[in-house]
C-alpha cells in the first residue's frame, strides 16, 4: 500500500520531481536554499525585527504588515528568475545529461507565475485586493516559487547523477520483481 502511494505521488506533476533526487542531494540543496533564502530575505527580516523592537508591535502584526501582497509578488519574481534560467538552459538548450522529471511542468508554471506576479505589480497592486483569498493565493505562489527554486538548487547539486541510469535501474528492478512473482 505504501509503495502504491509513493508511486502515485512520484507521478504528480510538480511535486513528484523531488523524488528524482537522492536524499543526500536534497539535504545539501535544502541547506543551500535556507542560506540563500535567508540572505535574500534580510530586508523583510530587518523590517519585522525593527517593527517588533523599535515600534513595539507584536510579532504577528509586524509579520502580517511586512509580508503584504506587493512584497510577495516581488520576491516571487526574484525567486523564479533562476528557475526559468535553469529551465531555458537545460530544456531549450539540452546538455548531454538528462534533467529531472517534471522540469517541463515547472518551466510552464514558473512562467505563468512570473507573468502573473509581473502583471500584478505592473498594473498597479491596488487592483489586487488584500482580502484573505488574495493573500492565500499569493502565499501559495510564493512558496511554490521557493519550492521550484529548491529543485533547481538540487539539480545543480546533482551534477554527477544520471537520471536515465537511475530510471533503467528502477525498470530492471521492477522487471525482476514481476518475473519472480
Amino acid at each position: 500500500m505504501n509503495r502504491q502511494i509513493l508511486y502515485f505521488i512520484q507521478h504528480i506533476p510538480l511535486f513528484g520531481s523531488v523524488f528524482a533526487f537522492r536524499f543526500a542531494v536534497l539535504r545539501k540543496a535544502f541547506s543551500q536554499l535556507i542560506f540563500v533564502w535567508v540572505l535574500s530575505s534580510l530586508p523583510i527580516i530587518f523590517t519585522i525585527f525593527g517593527a517588533v523592537f523599535f515600534e513595539d508591535k507584536p510579532f504577528d502584526m509586524a509579520l502580517l504588515s511586512t509580508l503584504n501582497i506587493t512584497i510577495l509578488f516581488i520576491y516571487t519574481a526574484a525567486f523564479l528568475a533562476p528557475v526559468i534560467w535553469l529551465c531555458v538552459d537545460r530544456v531549450i538548450y539540452p546538455k548531454t545529461q538528462k534533467v529531472f522529471p517534471g522540469i517541463n511542468w515547472i518551466f510552464l508554471v514558473a512562467i505563468i507565475f512570473l507573468i502573473f506576479s509581473s502583471a500584478a505589480w505592473g498594473f498597479g497592486n491596488s487592483k489586487f485586493s488584500s482580502d484573505e483569498f488574495s493573500q492565500k493565493i499569493t502565499l501559495t505562489i510564493y512558496f511554490l516559487s521557493v519550492y521550484f527554486w529548491f529543485l533547481t538548487i538540487a539539480d545543480s547539486c546533482n551534477a554527477e547523477f544520471d537520471f536515465v541510469s537511475s530510471a533503467r535501474e528502477q525498470e530492471d528492478s521492477f522487471i525482476n520483481k514481476v518475473t519472480r512473482g
